[in-house]
Parts: structure tokens; C-alpha cells; sequence
């Protein structure tokens, strides 16, 4: 128990020695922190009375950039849309090719059996 007693005296007479010196310390950085985030709101004062000095510009602005988005947005849809298009138009003439092959495989088949010939020279 005596250590007790001697360790809360030490640490008692050690808040008092420095107490002084932190509680300056501790001003001076509420006073540093005051003048900061009075410069910060000052700033944010100048920012806001900026914004409604100069509404009608911002205003028009933020609708044209709007506009602009709304229309690039479109655009790119409409681009995707094309590209798509162009894909099945890809596809369709590849699948008309190969039709198209097929179908001179067939008369190249039909022209070799003996009964084509024979109906082809008919047909002359």
C-alpha cells in the first residue's frame, strides 16, 4: 500500500510541475486551431458568396455540361447501335457466302452426275 501512496504522490507532483507548460501547449494549439478553421470558413464564406455572385454563369454551365452528357451518352448509344448493325450485316454476308458455295458445290455436283449431263444437254 505505501507504493501505492508514494507512486500517486510522484504522479500527483508531476501533473503539478507540468501542468503549467501543458495547459500553455494546449492554448496554443486551440488558438492555432481556431485561427485554421477560421481561415477555413472564411475561405468557404468567399466559395458560397462566389457560387451565388456568379449563379446565373454556373447555372447555364451545369445545364450545358448536362446537355452535352445527355447528348455524348446518346451518341454513344446510337454508335453501339451501328455497330451492331454493321455485325449482322457481317454475319448475313458471311452466311450468304457460304450459301452461295454451298449452292455452287451443288451445280458443280449436279453437272457431274451422267443424269445432269444429260438433262443439262437437253435443256440446250
Amino acid at each position: 500500500m505505501g507504493d501505492l501512496k508514494e507512486g500517486t504522490a510522484d504522479l500527483s507532483d508531476y501533473i503539478r510541475e507540468n501542468l503549467p507548460e501543458w495547459k500553455e501547449k494546449f492554448q496554443d494549439f486551440a488558438e492555432t486551431a481556431a485561427v485554421k478553421i477560421s481561415e477555413v470558413i472564411d475561405k468557404a464564406k468567399e466559395f458560397a458568396g462566389a457560387i451565388r455572385d456568379n449563379w446565373p454563369q454556373i447555372r447555364d454551365t451545369a445545364i450545358r455540361v448536362g446537355a452535352a452528357f445527355i447528348i455524348l451518352r446518346g451518341a454513344l448509344l446510337a454508335l453501339q447501335v451501328v455497330n451492331t448493325v454493321a455485325a449482322a450485316f457481317r454475319t448475313f454476308r458471311a452466311v450468304l457466302l457460304a450459301v452461295r458455295g454451298t449452292q455452287i458445290g451443288l451445280n458443280l455436283a449436279m453437272m457431274a452426275n451422267p443424269i445432269g449431263l444429260i438433262i443439262g444437254l437437253i435443256a440446250d
